[in-house]
């Protein structure tokens, strides 16, 4: 994990591998950085690491020559799930602090409009069995994987698409597939508000897409409050016990 007291810097290099080799962008980043660089976990990817600080608070950008590719640099709060896949000889980490502040500027640099926070957003739309999306939303933020993806924490996940379909996936559970209120409640959520989701309608497609296939199981209410009830009843059972 990287933090706010040390001074190593992470680079995320998303979805820049063709045939085991990066794109033009890509090369171009790990032959500026020119320190530790290794595979992700996807293969599609890779992780940059260098001893310096990032001078920005800005951490995601597209890059231009694939809209799908991304770069992502963290110092602070952030988890990488290493390979130890070492790309050719970038197995040393280098103090790289004018070379990463080149990279920052050059990649960080580009303007997004500001993203609407989830908070600040109303959660409706149509009724999937007999609820409202709002009610929805309400059940689904008692667990804390979607309640952490849907506020913006993807750290568990190798990259950013993975965490994308991880929550797509949750609300294909929670709205019984339906694909227009898994688009709609995703894009109320903190993953939702990247240039990549609002802007590329194929992604969304293929997300809700993949999601919806890989979704076997989907929530009943009925039948949740039915094991809610069990589960009270339970418990008042056992706290109803005393030692003789």
């Amino acid at each position: 994990m990287f933090n706010s007291s040390g001074s190593y810097t992470g680079v995320d290099l998303d979805n820049v591998v063709n045939e085991d080799k990066p794109n033009k962008e890509a090369k171009e980043i790990i032959q500026t950085l020119d320190s530790y660089t290794e595979y992700s976990p996807s293969l599609t990817g890779f992780y940059i690491i260098v001893k310096a600080d990032k001078e920005t608070d800005k951490a995601r950008s597209e890059l231009i020559d694939n809209p799908e590719s991304e770069i992502e640099i963290y110092d602070n709060l952030r988890f990488f799930t290493f390979t130890g896949r070492i790309y050719r000889d970038y197995s040393e980490i280098k103090g790289r602090q004018d070379e990463l502040n080149k990279v920052v500027d050059k990649y960080l640099s580009r303007s997004d409009p500001e993203p609407e926070t989830p908070e600040n957003k109303d959660i409706d739309g149509s009724k999937p069995h007999g609820l409202e999306l709002k009610d929805l939303h309400e059940i689904a933020m008692k667990d804390n994987k979607f309640k952490e993806l849907y506020q913006g924490d993807i750290s568990s996940y190798p990259s950013q698409s993975e965490a994308d379909l991880a929550l797509m996936s949750k609300m294909a559970f929670y709205t019984q597939k339906d694909p227009s209120l898994m688009e709609n409640w995703f894009s109320r959520s903190a993953l939702g508000q990247r240039r990549k989701w609002r802007k590329r309608r194929d992604y969304q497609h293929r997300t809700i897409d993949k999601a919806i296939s890989g979704t076997t199981e989907t929530y009943d209410p009925k039948t949740s409050s039915s094991m809610d009830k069990k589960r009270d009843s339970g418990r008042k059972s056992f706290l109803n016990l005393r030692p003789s």
